[in-house]
């Protein structure tokens, strides 16, 4: 199911900046502007979004437990 364009606009925004971060800083600002943004009552978007944080943060080094996630 496609977003409405505004939603469809902020994931997109927020794809890139998780997929350009270099530090787990950096993905840390970007989870606290997600959690504050619009897109908290879409749980299809947050999981989208959690997914790609979780796939960034474990690039860049975060080195999870057995079935531990940087973003549950």
């Amino acid at each position: 199911m496609p977003y409405p364009k505004i939603l469809g606009i902020h994931v997109k925004s927020f794809k890139g900046r998780l997929q350009l971060a270099r530090t787990l800083h950096a993905l840390e600002v970007i989870k606290r502007d997600i959690l504050r943004s619009d897109l908290q009552p879409n749980l299809q978007a947050m999981e989208e979004l959690r997914s790609v944080a979780n796939q960034c943060a474990t690039e860049l080094g975060f080195k999870p437990k057995e079935m531990e996630k940087w973003w549950p």
